[in-house]
C-alpha cells in the first residue's frame, strides 16, 4: 500500500510540473484598437461610377447617392467632434461618362426633412453652400456614418442619360484618408419598363455578294447561354446586343437599338452607326409584355447593297431573365 502511495504522489507531482511548464505567461502589450489611425472614406468610392437604377418615376424620390464613413481607432475617438469637407468635380463628371445634376434636378434635404427621421435619419450635420459643390459634413461624438441625399425630381429627367457628380474629399480634419476611398462618382439612371438582362437565342447569316449564304462558324445558331443587356435609352426605346453564332461581338452596327410602340408593342430595330439596318419587310418584330420576350427580325449592309453587296441578316428572340 505504502509503494502505491508513493506512485501516486510521484505521478501527481510529474502531472504538475508538466503542466506548469506548458502554461504560458500573461499578455503584457497593448490593444491595437488603441494605436491605430482614424479613417474617413466614402463607401462607394471603387474607381468607377457607382450607379444607381430605379424604375420610371415622375415625382419626387429621396435617393442617398452616397455614405460617408469615419473608422475610429478607439473609443476615445469616435467621441471627437470632426469635420469633412467634400468639393464637386463637374469636369470628372463630364469624364466619367456622366449628365451632371444641375439644381434644377434635385435638392438638399431640408431641415424639417432631416427632423423626420426614416432615411434622412443620417443626414443631420451635413451643408451645402450656395452653388452645391461644396458639402460640410460634420460628425458628431460617437457618429460614424453619413448619408448624402438629393431628392431628385423624376419628371425632369432625360431617360437617355445617367445623372451623376463627382466628389472628393477635400478636407479632413483630424482623420486620416484611406488609399483609394476619397473620391466617388455617384450616378442614378431611370430604366424603362423593357430594361434588364435578357436570354439571347436565334440564327445569324452572313450573305456574300450575289446573295449567296457564307459558310463558316459565324454562321448559323448562336451557341446556348449568351444573353444581352437591353439598356434603356428613353422612354421606350433601349439598346442591346447579338452575337454571331460562335459566341463572339458584332461588329458595323454600333448603337444598335429597339424602338417599342405601346400602342401595338410592334418593335423597330435600327443602329445609329449603321443607317442601312432596318426590320426585314413582312417578317415579325415585336414585343410580348405577357412573357417579356422581343421577337426580331433584321438586316444590314455595310457597303453596297445586295445583292451587288455583301449582306447580314439576324432572327433573334431576346427572352427576360432578371434586372441587369
Amino acid at each position: 500500500m505504502k509503494n502505491k502511495f508513493l506512485q501516486y504522489t510521484f505521478l501527481s507531482c510529474s502531472l504538475m510540473v508538466l503542466f506548469s511548464a506548458c502554461r504560458k505567461d500573461p499578455f503584457k502589450g497593448t490593444e491595437t484598437l488603441s494605436s491605430g489611425k482614424s479613417y474617413v472614406y466614402i463607401t462607394e468610392a471603387n474607381g468607377s461610377p457607382y450607379t444607381q437604377y430605379f424604375d420610371v418615376f415622375n415625382d419626387i424620390k429621396t435617393v442617398v447617392l452616397f455614405t460617408i464613413r469615419r473608422d475610429a481607432a478607439n473609443s476615445a475617438d469616435l467621441q471627437k467632434a470632426v469635420t469633412v469637407t467634400l468639393t464637386a468635380d463637374a469636369d470628372s463628371s463630364a469624364s466619367s461618362g456622366l449628365t451632371a445634376f444641375t439644381s434644377d434636378l434635385y435638392t438638399f434635404p431640408t431641415a424639417a426633412d432631416i427632423a423626420s427621421g426614416g432615411v434622412y435619419a443620417g443626414a443631420d450635420g451635413i451643408s451645402v453652400n450656395s452653388d452645391g459643390t461644396q458639402l460640410t459634413v460634420k460628425f458628431a461624438p460617437g457618429q460614424f456614418a453619413k448619408n448624402v441625399i438629393y431628392k431628385v425630381d423624376g419628371s425632369k429627367l432625360d431617360l437617355s442619360k445617367t445623372y451623376g457628380a463627382v466628389y472628393k474629399i477635400t478636407s479632413l480634419s483630424s482623420l486620416s484618408q484611406k488609399v483609394g476611398y476619397s473620391v466617388v462618382a455617384a450616378a442614378i439612371a431611370v430604366k424603362n419598363a423593357y430594361d434588364g438582362n435578357y436570354n439571347i437565342s436565334g440564327t445569324v447569316q452572313r450573305y456574300v455578294a450575289g446573295g449567296d449564304a457564307e459558310v463558316g462558324s459565324l454562321n448559323g445558331t448562336i451557341v446556348a447561354g449568351k444573353t444581352s443587356d437591353v439598356i434603356t435609352n428613353g422612354p421606350t426605346s433601349n439598346f442591346f446586343s447579338i452575337y454571331w453564332a460562335d459566341g463572339s461581338g458584332v461588329g458595323g452596327i454600333a448603337g444598335l437599338q429597339l424602338a417599342v410602340d405601346p400602342a401595338t408593342n410592334k418593335v423597330t430595330v435600327t443602329a445609329s452607326g449603321n443607317p442601312n439596318l432596318k426590320n426585314i419587310a413582312d417578317q415579325d418584330n415585336y414585343y410580348d409584355p405577357a412573357t417579356k420576350t422581343f421577337v426580331l427580325n433584321f438586316a444590314w449592309y455595310g457597303g453596297a447593297p445586295p445583292p451587288t453587296g455583301s449582306s447580314r441578316q439576324a432572327h433573334v428572340t431576346l427572352t427576360y431573365n432578371g434586372s441587369r
